[in-house]
């Protein structure tokens, strides 16, 4: 709410304000109750029912459970507005697990004071100033009830404020139950609860270094998890506290491993960007080529994207579903996906369609059938000078990429008109962009519609495998992969 933590809680509802205040007031204004129904109804009063009339009376009880009943929403709206401060960064991080660590913790004194201050129905510690106070409420009490006595007839004292479930501070101190166990025993979960922030101190320290020098952060990052089953026994607020700082201690530990791995990755990224950005396949208009030796560098089997992934993601990444997530955390959370963790992806349907044999040499095979020429009597396919007929229902031509030469050259032509011609090592890419392509039910298989000299010939493809190179969108949509 903004409110100091030094305004605390109202002094009427403290167990000092219970004992001092509350419990000798209610007592005194149940016995003037008492003596003024005497006096209204003009009529003798037994002892007995004096005092179930001063101290055991339905009103004396109610009054005495909206109190216990303040009480415990005064303390339950204190404790919910008791946070710890955002922490943007591993040094705040670092600060605040320091101090909540040390052995004079804050987090401690908090939850003994909390548990203290919530108990009502024993005394807070023996021979203090609570109990004398105590002693002195219950001698008034006990006046009170004397003085009825003497008001009607000898009879039974009644027990003043106990019910068969006990006495009714037990509805505050059963509330506040979890403050106390955290006290109780010895080691005491407190004390459990002080070990594991020393770790989570050390955790946040050793991420600290690791931003520092560069380096990988350790196996667990911040070391939140321990401090996360610590917290699971927690009362509220200390147990939401103590996850925010586990939870930014994991964070920042995540953010530690990716920096590192971002720094790793931007030597892939820059020979990725003179190899592969704005060149042909990956730029369909660019006229320049991604070089076939450069391509196995990149995404071959073993190669720099491969190598990387292996290295660095692998045990870090699902790729079980549709689109690649990172694995889940050990609180169930996914962290975020990278957009560079899409191209990984990518990288890895391109392997899979340009690599089937392993290594870093792509190629695959293709079969090229004249389906319906349309009309011409045939077509010649050449290829570095190794021309081929295409006859209609003729036997196919198979053909493997890449050409032994990086100035390839590939001829489409009919009869003696004039050839349509494309260069380079995607030569055949590139003739097939010319052309209408359609694909088919069979992932392997595709036609292209062809128009020469006016008339219109369908060719049928098949390819080596169902990982089918060409047009395969992934090559339009890879960016070379940057911050993870």
């Amino acid at each position: 709410s903004g409110e100091p933590l030094s305004r605390g809680v109202p002094g009427f509802f403290t167990r000092e304000g219970y004992v001092k205040a509350f419990q000798g007031s209610v007592s005194a204004a149940a016995l003037q109750l008492g003596r003024e129904e005497q006096w209204v109804l003009g009529r003798p009063v037994s002892s007995a029912q004096a005092a179930d009339a001063a101290l055991g009376s339905a009103l004396a009880g109610r009054v005495r459970r909206r109190y216990l009943e303040d009480y415990i929403k005064t303390w339950d709206a204190f404790l919910a507005d008791v946070k710890l401060v955002p922490m943007g960064s591993t040094e705040q991080s670092l600060e605040i697990a320091r101090l909540l660590s040390s052995v004079d913790s804050p987090m401690g004194a908090f939850i003994r004071a909390v548990a203290a201050e919530t108990t009502l129905s024993a005394p807070a510690a023996p021979a203090g100033a609570l109990d004398k106070a105590a002693q002195a409420a219950t001698q008034a009490a006990d006046k009170a009830k004397a003085d009825l006595a003497r008001m009607g007839d000898p009879g039974p004292a009644a027990t003043a404020g106990a019910t068969p479930a006990g006495p009714p501070e037990k509805l505050v101190d059963d509330h506040f139950a979890a403050y106390r166990r955290m006290v109780e025993g010895q080691p005491s979960p407190l004390d459990e609860l002080q070990k594991a922030m020393a770790e989570l101190y050390a955790g946040l320290q050793a991420v600290d270094a690791a931003q520092k020098s560069k380096q990988p952060p350790p196996a667990g990052g911040g070391g939140g998890a321990k401090a996360k089953a610590a917290a699971a026994q927690l009362p509220e607020p200390a147990r939401s506290m103590v996850e925010a700082l586990a939870d930014a201690g994991d964070k920042q530990g995540r953010a530690a491993e990716r920096e590192v791995m971002t720094g790793d990755l931007k030597p892939i990224l820059d020979f990725c960007t003179r190899a592969v950005a704005n060149r042909y396949p990956f730029a369909a208009s660019s006229r320049a080529d991604v070089l076939p030796e450069d391509f196995g560098q990149l995404f071959g089997v073993g190669g720099q994207l491969d190598e990387f992934y292996q290295r660095r993601l692998a045990a870090l990444v699902d790729t079980s579903a549709a689109t690649w997530t990172y694995k889940p955390l050990v609180d169930g959370t996914r962290p975020a996906a990278p957009a560079a963790l899409a191209d990984f992806q990518r990288a890895a349907r391109i392997r899979e369609a340009f690599f089937r044999s392993g290594g870093k040499q792509p190629g695959f095979r293709l079969d090229i059938k004249a389906a319906d020429l349309g009309g011409l009597p045939d077509l010649t396919l050449d290829i570095d000078g190794q021309a081929s007929k295409l006859v209609a229902g003729g036997q196919p031509v198979t053909v493997s990429w890449p050409s032994q030469r990086v100035a390839s050259q590939i001829k489409l032509s009919a009869g003696a008109g004039t050839p349509i011609v494309t260069d380079g090592p995607w030569a055949l890419f590139r003739l097939f962009d010319r052309f209408e392509v359609q694909p088919s039910a069979q992932p392997e298989k595709f036609s292209v519609l062809i128009t020469l000299d006016g008339k219109r010939a369908r060719l049928d493809v098949t390819a080596s495998s169902v990982f089918n190179p060409f047009r395969l969108r992934e090559m339009q949509q890879f960016r070379c992969p940057g911050a993870l």
